[in-house]
């Protein structure tokens, strides 16, 4: 079977396996350097490698971001790295190919500013309440990271680096899926009316 490169290809959509065992180092030292100049610190090797198995990146060995399709069909935000350029880069590729999907994650203040002027509001921050109330049942998610819930909503997440403040960030898809399946019983979140409205007009339904 030929081995084809991704970085070298139009298409910016690749999976780890996808690289060859350069390529594959060539990408951690990328994330690797991303990390530890943003927070000190970044996992080692063997466990970027174990992480990134079930990944999807958008961009390219410059930088760009990686996401998980989880079984429920929704997108997760799980890593960025490289320069604010290219992650904004893999961000659109992203948009491009998988837009019309819930997408959701916990993103530091600076991507979460990115991800909602970038995407023209279709991304937004999760209201504190439904993140207080949705979270208990997202912990193994997160490999029960999670230290707290603050009270503007924010989440104390144990990283490499220590305990770091993120953002619960979804598109409006995520949102529509979360009034749905509330809606619908088929999920075990239960929210006050004042809340779910709220995720009603963000999601922009009805409009």
């Amino acid at each position: 079977m030929i081995h084809l490169n991704p970085f070298h290809l139009t298409e910016k959509e690749f999976s780890l396996y996808d690289l060859s065992p350069q390529d594959q180092n060539m990408l951690y030292a990328e994330f690797k350097d991303s990390y530890v100049k943003a927070t000190g610190a970044a996992w080692d090797e063997d466990k970027f490698q174990s992480r990134a198995r079930n990944w999807i990146f958008f961009g390219s060995e410059k930088g760009g971001i990686a996401v998980r399709i989880q079984n429920s069909g929704l997108i997760k935000l799980n890593a960025s790295f490289g320069s604010f350029k290219e992650i904004f880069r893999g961000f659109h590729e992203l948009l491009q190919k998988k837009g019309s999907s819930p997408i959701w994650g916990a993103v530091t203040d600076d991507i979460a500013k990115m991800l909602e002027k970038g995407s023209h509001g279709d991304f937004q921050r999760a209201p504190a309440m439904f993140v207080k109330m949705a979270i208990p049942f997202m912990k193994s998610v997160f490999g029960n990271e999670i230290k707290k819930v603050n009270s503007d909503g924010s989440l104390s997440i144990e990283t490499p680096s220590g305990v770091m403040k993120k953002y619960f960030v979804a598109n409006k898809e995520y949102y529509r899926w979360v009034v749905d399946g509330i809606k619908s019983g088929k999920s075990p979140i239960k929210l006050p009316s004042i809340v779910l409205n709220l995720l009603v007009k963000i999601a922009g339904i009805g409009q």
